[in-house]
């Protein structure tokens, strides 16, 4: 398995009834590391800010993913041919 490039701190906030919280990562990072996945979703600290923080869950390795080609993170190209009349 190979190390991902370190993706930046995120905060996001939600409340306790949401079932998910989305995680958003740059594909143009994961594309500049030209490491090829799966790629695995770790250190993950969740904590209560409701009043003074408190760490609620800690956890490592939480998800690994399928094992995308980091091509597949390539940013968006077009092609236009010459046209000649």
């Amino acid at each position: 398995m190979q190390t991902a490039p370190a993706i930046p701190q995120s905060t996001e906030f939600f409340q306790a009834k949401q079932p998910c919280l989305p995680l958003r990562f740059n594909g143009t990072d994961i594309y500049a590391s030209q490491r090829n996945g799966p790629y695995t979703l770790t250190n993950v600290l969740l904590t209560d800010e409701s009043g003074a923080t408190l760490v609620t869950q800690q956890a490592l390795a939480v998800y690994t993913t399928a094992p995308y080609l980091y091509t597949d993170f390539a940013p968006n190209r077009i092609y236009l041919p010459l046209i000649l009349r």
